[in-house]
């Protein structure tokens, strides 16, 4: 089965940047610390703090399905410091993944789903089994 990459970006709800960042330090700990078949996880802050983007490459679509079963919690904590603004997934989106795009489709979030068969390779390739 193939990789699956998910990536979001995100506004952060002002005066809320402080509780998205010791959030997403949890997070990146719980996810490091609990999830073997999370490839990359990235999180970075615009400068001015107004914008979070979230990566996360997985094994694939299985492991994407567990994870958001872990960070479910993640999730509802973040909503009222984060607004959804572009959610691209690169894979096939299993059910559980594919309930929260078009969640977040209703609510006004751009969604884009791409085959996972474009042109690319491992840098490191000890990392892609």
């Amino acid at each position: 089965m193939p990789p699956l990459t998910f990536i979001a970006s995100y506004r952060v709800v002002p005066g809320h940047l402080e509780d998205i960042r010791a959030l997403a330090i949890e997070y990146a700990d719980l996810v490091e610390r609990e999830e073997p078949r999370c490839r990359s996880l990235r999180l970075h802050f615009s400068d001015d703090g107004s914008r979070f983007v979230h990566l996360a490459e997985m094994r694939d679509s299985e492991a994407m399905e567990s994870h958001l079963a872990l960070v479910g919690a993640f999730i509802e904590r973040s909503g009222d410091d984060l607004i959804a603004e572009h959610l691209i997934v690169i894979g096939e989106p299993g059910p559980r993944l594919q309930g929260a795009l078009e969640r977040n489709s209703a609510a006004g979030t751009t969604i884009a789903v791409f085959e996972p068969a474009g042109l690319g390779f491992d840098c490191l390739p000890a990392l892609a089994g």
